[in-house]
């Protein structure tokens, strides 16, 4: 295992902590939305070890692509 810093496993909570309460009222575009949120999230799982974890992006990764989609969409479905 690589020596990772104590604030990679913070921040990679916080961005789940955020993924699993976003509301209706969350923006989806821009910074520090939504799309903003699933893309940090997703480059730290990529970076991270957690192999099974990285194997279940998909999901998220489809959903994230559907977003985008969304130009016109202002806040979280």
């Amino acid at each position: 295992m690589i020596p990772k810093s104590i604030m990679e496993y913070l921040n990679l909570g916080g961005q789940l902590s955020y993924l699993r309460s976003a509301r209706s009222k969350y923006k989806v575009h821009g910074n520090r939305t939504v799309l903003d949120n699933i893309n940090q999230f997703i480059n730290s799982i990529k970076e991270s070890e957690f192999k099974i974890t990285q194997n279940a992006l998909y999901e998220l990764i489809a959903y994230k692509e559907l977003l985008e989609k969304t130009d016109n969409l202002n806040f979280f479905p």
